[in-house]
């Protein structure tokens, strides 16, 4: 599968992550990835190219390898077979920390945050995870003036502001969501992977996370698997669906929405609705 303005054939016979016609690499790509777990194939020869500062989307039904396809890319599982590629660079053997040192970053289904610190503290304590003192904890916390103060102009530009000295238990789910995208962004990734980012939100809970994944930076290269469409053709310009493990279909939006095999899988029959949250053909408009 493929997406951005920069599209490169998903098959061929470049090296990892480069592109077969001589132009610049993907920011991420993938080659045949393949996940088996003894007997089950959860991730089955899954090509991508994804172009810089591309917008993308993943969907699928539930148990259809989206989030171990994401695990394959971030490196928490390595895979069967198949390579991945950051900008060119191979980096299927990187550990996690490492993919994140060149630019890959990644929220989680399941929450990541320290509940007890604030809003402020939890961001700074991001920012430090890049600076070479970042095993260096033992020490004043008026020596993190720099990074809070990057820290409150981060929450500031994403609509946390008024909640930087709360605690991060006393956060709605929403904000709670919120502030694991601006933990991601804090390591100024290049390339970001969102893990359902409006899961479980309420209506207007998802409006403010679908205004703040639309602020992100235009040159932020941006990957999300999300079950709301909605919130998903706000954001991205293509999709891939996954089924099985394989990918069954890919397009824009009003493409994928269109595709009776799409609403065959979320529904049982061709035709209307899904599981996702509107999944239904497009008879004109806007997506």
């Amino acid at each position: 599968m493929t997406a951005g303005p920069a599209d490169a054939p998903a098959h061929g016979g470049a090296r990892p992550g480069g592109d077969a016609s001589g132009g610049p690499p993907p920011a991420l790509a993938a080659d045949h990835l393949c996940r088996r777990f003894r007997g089950l194939t959860a991730v089955g020869d899954v090509s991508l190219r994804v172009a810089p500062g591309a917008r993308f989307g993943i969907i699928g039904p539930n148990g259809a390898g989206k989030t171990t396809l994401f695990n394959l890319l971030s490196g928490e599982l390595r895979p069967t077979t198949g390579s991945v590629a950051l900008f060119g660079r191979d980096i299927t053997k990187l550990r996690p920390y490492r993919r994140v040192a060149l630019g890959l970053g990644r929220t989680f289904q399941i929450t990541r945050i320290f509940s007890d610190l604030t809003v402020q503290e939890n961001l700074t304590l991001a920012l430090h995870g890049l600076s070479r003192t970042k095993l260096s904890l033992l020490r004043p916390w008026r020596s993190y003036r720099g990074m809070t103060a990057e820290a409150a102009e981060l929450a500031g530009r994403f609509g946390l502001a008024q909640r930087l000295r709360a605690r991060a238990s006393e956060l709605s789910h929403g904000e709670v969501r919120e502030l694991e995208v601006l933990l991601a962004l804090a390591l100024k990734p290049k390339v970001l992977l969102l893990d359902e980012p409006a899961a479980g939100l309420s209506p207007a809970e998802r409006v403010d996370i679908l205004a703040l994944l639309k602020s992100l930076p235009a040159e932020l290269t941006l990957v999300m698997i999300e079950h709301d469409i909605d919130v998903l053709r706000g954001v991205v310009d293509s999709a891939a669906v996954l089924h099985l493990g394989e990918v069954v279909a890919q397009g824009s939006m009003r493409e994928i929405q269109n595709d009776a095999r799409v609403r065959e899988l979320y529904l049982g029959q061709p035709g209307t609705g899904g599981q996702a949250r509107g999944i239904s053909p497009e008879t004109g408009g806007q997506p």
